[in-house]
């Protein structure tokens, strides 16, 4: 049986596809499938369950089972690896479909030319066709209602030896200790978009959805500064982590520095997406024969390297004027 009163989904799970859960991290892992059974069991076929998988909450459910995938990946061993590359590939998939999204927008918002628009409709649509051929491949439910990678993924880890709630715990939060040192070492250029300013947003990211996808392993405590700017951002802020499991130790997060995080990945978000966006506009125009020049005059400075540049700096010096990371890595430290 599964530890703790929330695990109802991933209990029916469990059941449905007749495995056991023996350990904490076998049941984070199915918290995070059974989100993503459920999208596949979507009515409309490989159609729907397309549509469902690109919705929010079972992208991010992707994400956490990718995260859990980077944190047990020792201890799941060499069996583990080809199915860790099938979820990322996954969502790499369900990620371009959204990329022309913020493109989109900002097209119609700027009144860039309406054949950029539909060139940029085009490829999105291409997008969306290249995720449903993946699912209709390797994830539709057969005819028992089951998916034959969710269950191949479900019976490597029922085969997995992962460790003991005490065990789990230092494995965690020597992973967490390791990650941000390994960020606070690294110098990211902020004139490059994809392993500058992507690189450290995506690295940030990855720090806060392992945390969500712990199932209440981690915890957002008090805050370690005070004052009326720290209670502001951390009302912006709160705590997106699940409640503690019942009789689980915890490791806690200050709110203060969970905030910071949050903050630091939304602002960074909005500059890489309007580079990105930048990026698609100016290759839709060259396919559709639009002048590139139009894109300058819609978009002004947003999305330029001078803007990103600009921009982005700030924000990574800000994170280092806090001492986030450091203090992130003492925090699982202690």
């Amino acid at each position: 049986a599964l530890m703790g009163a929330q695990a109802s989904p991933a209990q029916a799970l469990a059941d449905k596809y007749g495995v056991s859960v023996s350990s904490p991290g076998q049941r984070r892992f199915l918290a995070a499938i059974a989100t993503l059974d459920a999208a596949l069991t979507r009515p409309g076929g490989a159609k729907g369950a397309t549509t469902a998988l690109v919705d929010h909450d079972a992208r991010r459910d992707i994400f956490h089972l990718e995260a859990l995938f980077k944190v047990y990946g020792d201890a799941l061993g060499p069996a583990a690896e080809p199915l860790a590359a099938q979820v990322k590939g996954l969502e790499d998939l369900i990620g371009a479909t959204t990329t022309f999204s913020h493109a989109l927008k900002l097209a119609k918002d700027r009144g860039a030319p309406p054949e950029v628009s539909q060139r940029l409709r085009e490829l999105q649509s291409a997008a969306m066709d290249a995720v449903e051929a993946e699912v209709a491949a390797h994830w539709l439910p057969g005819k028992d209602g089951k998916s034959p990678a969710v269950a191949t993924l479900l019976s490597t880890l029922n085969q997995a030896e992962l460790p003991g709630e005490k065990k789990d715990r230092k494995l965690v939060a020597k992973w967490f200790t390791h990650q941000a040192e390994k960020i606070g070492r690294t110098d990211y250029a902020m004139d490059r978009l994809g392993d500058g300013v992507h690189a450290l947003r995506r690295k940030l990211r990855w720090l806060v959805v392992t945390m969500e996808s712990l199932d209440g392993l981690v915890q957002v405590g008090p805050a370690r500064t005070k004052g009326a700017a720290t209670e502001a951002l951390v009302k912006k802020y709160p705590s997106t982590l699940a409640p503690a499991q019942a009789g689980e130790k915890t490791l806690e997060v200050p709110a203060d520095v969970f905030a910071q995080l949050q903050a630091a990945i939304a602002d960074i978000g909005e500059i890489k997406d309007d580079a990105e966006a930048r990026e698609l506009l100016e290759s839709a125009a060259r396919d559709s024969g639009a002048s590139p020049d139009a894109i300058d005059v819609a978009l002004g400075p947003a999305g330029s390297q001078a803007d990103m540049t600009a921009r982005a700096t700030v924000v990574r010096d800000g994170l280092r004027a806090q001492g986030t990371v450091a203090q992130l890595a003492a925090a699982f430290g202690d």
